[in-house]
């Protein structure tokens, strides 16, 4: 009978524990743009024309690329993958 209540105390103290490292940190939350998942995607040619400066790994260095690039969809064996497109001129 004690067994799952000090599972359950032991589990609100992680949570809390957790909760109170988590709002020290200065990393921004990723959950409110789709864009890291895209990018994860993305063939290393196109990240190179992308330029240098842009730094995919931070979500304002996404936003700066995904205004850039243009690309498209394609399959690459079981899965999918975004290929970059020339832009028209």
């Amino acid at each position: 009978m004690a067994y799952p209540a000090i599972i359950v105390v032991l589990a609100v103290i992680l949570l809390v524990v957790t909760v109170l490292h988590e709002t020290e940190t200065p990393v921004a939350g990723w959950k409110s743009s789709q864009l890291a998942i895209i990018f994860h995607g993305v063939d290393q040619r196109t990240l190179h024309n992308l330029g240098q400066e842009t730094d995919v790994a931070q979500v304002s260095g996404m936003q700066r690329a995904a205004g850039k690039a243009l690309v498209s969809l394609k399959s690459r064996g079981p899965s999918l993958q975004l290929i970059g497109v020339e832009r028209e001129k």
